[in-house]
Parts: structure tokens; sequence; C-alpha cells
């Protein structure tokens, strides 16, 4: 889910973009939800100045910003080192988002 790297299933972990402690509303929605390495589950909830690295931090903040803009604007707060781009800007001139975001198990090209 963060690293876009294979996880054999003896180690991974199920993982939430938007944590319990936001909202338990989304712990079942399938697009908040993928498998991870320990070690990156552990960066995206407790390590902010290392999450930034982590290869699809972004897509998943953009998955994050589509489940709830204010949980987003919540980690512009975290992130405040950080710049994060306008997501309303990514959509294509018919206000689609130019992304497949059916499950983020998929690779997304954000453009």
């Amino acid at each position: 889910m963060f690293c876009n790297h294979y996880v054999k299933p003896e180690f991974a972990q199920l993982a939430h973009i938007i944590r319990r402690s936001f909202s338990r509303e989304y712990q079942d929605l399938k697009l908040n939800t993928g498998l991870s390495h320990p070690d990156c589950h552990d960066l995206f909830d407790n390590h902010p100045d290392q999450a930034i690295y982590l290869p699809r931090f972004l897509e998943i903040q953009f998955i994050g910003w589509l489940i709830d803009p204010a949980w987003h604007n919540e980690q512009k707060l975290l992130y405040d080192f950080y710049k994060f781009p306008d997501f309303t800007e990514l959509s294509d001139r018919h206000g689609h988002h130019l992304i497949n975001y059916q499950h983020h198990g998929e690779l997304f090209i954000l453009m």
C-alpha cells in the first residue's frame, strides 16, 4: 500500500489511510484499507518526517482527500514542513479525477 512492493502474506499488516482515531466510519471502506509491510505502516502512522519518502505518499494523501477532505486538512498541519499539492486541481476539464481510485492496490499516476 505505501511502498508499492510485494508484501509476503506472512508479514502483511492491514493498514488504514484514515485512522480509527479520526473516524471509525471509514474503517471498513475498501478505499481506506490495504496491505502493508510493518515498517512502512509504522512510518506512515508514527514518523511523518520519514513518511514523506514512501513512494506512494502523495497517492495515499490524495486517496485520503477523496475520502474526507477534513482529514487531509489535518494532515497538512501534521506535515507543516511539506508542501502538499492542491488536489482540487487534479481533475480534467470535465471535473473527473485523473486517477482510477476504485481500489488503491492498482498503480496510480497523478498528473
